[in-house]
């Protein structure tokens, strides 16, 4: 709770690249009240550090089988670092941990490359936020993921 001004310029910094995309980005308009609002709620977050800031972050939120992702966001001058892929997999280890079959997010067309490498698949688009729908099945068997 006390990063969440440190986390809310994050977001925006970050999200800024879609500032001018015919859909608006829902990032760009958190405060940092609801931040604090999401937190304390249902939703948590993994952060990462880099000379004593936060440099990445990404919020989920789960239920019985499923681990959804969202908020995933990486300094512009540290993007391109394997920061994005270290937060999924500990979205994705966490998931695990809670016995959650599979991860979901939601993302814009210019992101899908990213998340197929990931191994993520499509499987939807939401004609409501225009954006795609990505799934990955967890194998419970795979137990030992790295999360620094």
């Amino acid at each position: 709770m006390t990063d969440c001004q440190a986390i809310h310029q994050l977001i925006r910094s970050s999200f800024q690249i879609y500032k001018h995309d015919p859909v608006t980005a829902s990032a760009l308009h958190e405060t940092r009240l609801s931040i604090a609002l999401r937190l304390s709620q249902e939703e948590e977050a993994f952060v990462c550090m880099k000379e004593n800031r936060i440099v990445g972050c990404v919020f989920f939120r789960h239920n019985e089988k499923t681990c959804s992702f969202f908020r995933l966001s990486v300094d512009p001058s540290y993007q391109g670092q394997g920061i994005s892929k270290l937060l999924l997999q500990c979205v994705e280890k966490e998931a695990l941990h809670r016995q959650c079959l599979e991860v979901t997010c939601e993302t814009r067309e210019v992101n899908i490359p990213f998340y197929c490498k990931q191994g993520y698949e499509e499987v939807s688009f939401n004609n409501h936020s225009s954006l795609y729908v990505f799934k990955k099945a967890l194998n419970m068997s795979k137990k030992t993921w790295q999360c620094a």
